[in-house]
């Protein structure tokens, strides 16, 4: 049932989910090999489209289908959207707490790697001064 954003046919968001699905299993299967070479696959997901700024919302939910429900049952409370804020990151904990505080990434200083390695030490300076302990 349309609750909102959703202005098209009912096969229009059909064909966009069948093609939104269609272009995930390509890409996981592009990454399975690496299952098999020991590697550990951690995928994520941004579900910011719940945002009322979005219209239509973003990819994840194509076109909002859901998006009406989702706010219903309260996906999205409490979430905080960097995109939005003045340094483009928040305090709030987004990885498992078995993860945290675990370096999954130590870039070099060779190439573009040394730009990288910057801004992860400016997001580090930003996480001490404004997390809470």
């Amino acid at each position: 049932k349309d609750i909102g954003f959703n202005q098209h046919d009912e096969s229009v968001y059909a064909f966009w989910m069948e093609r939104l699905y269609q272009q995930v299993d390509r890409y996981v299967g592009d990454l399975l090999h690496y299952l098999d070479e020991d590697w550990t696959i951690m995928m994520t997901a941004d579900h910011a489209q719940v945002a009322p700024s979005h219209i239509p919302p973003a990819a994840g939910d194509m076109c909002g289908v859901n998006v009406g429900l989702m706010k219903e049952l309260g996906y999205g409370k409490g979430y905080e959207l960097a995109h939005f804020t003045k340094d483009k990151l928040t305090t709030m904990q987004t990885m498992p707490d078995n993860l945290v505080g675990h370096t999954y990434y130590l870039p070099t200083e060779q190439g573009n790697e040394i730009r990288f390695k910057q801004r992860l030490e400016q997001i580090k300076a930003w996480h001490q001064k404004h997390d809470k302990p």
